[in-house]
């Protein structure tokens, strides 16, 4: 007579297979919420402060250069600086940086209207700055700084676009 032998590899149940399973995927699943979580506090935010630039000359001395600001965020923003690169059409090739002052300043480019910083842009609302400068010059870049109201200590910059 033969004897059979039980075998010694028993499966596991099916029960614990899905408690393993469980055991595995919840943590897992928490691990990744909490990762997907800081990636979108992280996010990079869209601006919503626009800004383009026109240029006139005044003659053969003097430069008119209109920034319009427009704000489609719900919160008014502070213009603290107005930063111009720009060349001399009398001299090309050599950039110059200047910044521009209030109306009363012994700056190159002075604020003419509105006349003193800081220039506040309403939401919703768009604002005209209007800065002259004492010679021809060629613009090339325009910063506007500004400090929004949904976040006071921290100075942002923009691009203004336009014509050169």
């Amino acid at each position: 007579m033969r004897l059979r032998y039980k075998s010694l590899k028993k499966g596991l149940s099916d029960l614990v297979i899905i408690l393993l399973i469980l055991a595995i995927a919840i943590p897992a699943v928490l691990i990744l919420q909490s990762w997907l979580n800081t990636q979108m506090t992280t996010l990079p935010t869209i601006e919503k402060l626009r800004a383009t630039y026109t240029v006139e000359y005044i003659g053969s001395t003097g430069t008119l250069i209109t920034i319009k600001v427009d704000n489609d965020a719900n919160n008014p923003v502070n213009i603290i600086n107005i930063s111009i690169v720009y060349t001399l059409l009398s001299e090309s090739s050599t950039l110059n940086i200047g910044y521009v002052g209030n109306s009363t300043s012994l700056s190159s480019f002075k604020l003419i209207n509105p006349a003193n910083y800081p220039i506040t842009v309403s939401p919703g609302k768009s604002s005209v700055i209007i800065i002259s400068g004492n010679s021809n010059v060629s613009i090339q870049k325009i910063v506007l700084s500004y400090i929004s109201s949904e976040s006071p200590n921290t100075v942002k910059e923009i691009m203004v676009v336009g014509s050169k």
